[in-house]
């Protein structure tokens, strides 16, 4: 069970981590303005950090429920 929740979290950060990107992918060819990449540059930084966040908190989670086996 506990190997399950790290994986679903894991999956979900990554996805989470992916949003900026998989957003520029839809938009098509058209031509946008600096100011626009520079935000989805940020947005992809600010959510790379959420994902990397989640994934070690369910890492963190993980090992601790092995802790309270004992």
């Amino acid at each position: 069970m506990r190997i399950a929740i790290f994986i679903i979290t894991t999956v979900k950060s990554i996805v989470i981590g992916l949003l900026p990107i998989l957003m520029i992918h839809t938009m098509g060819e058209e031509n946008y303005s600096e100011g626009f990449y520079l935000s989805i540059y940020i947005m992809k930084c600010i959510f790379s950090l959420i994902a990397v966040w989640g994934i070690s908190e369910g890492l963190v989670t993980l090992l601790h429920s092995f802790d309270s086996d004992e």
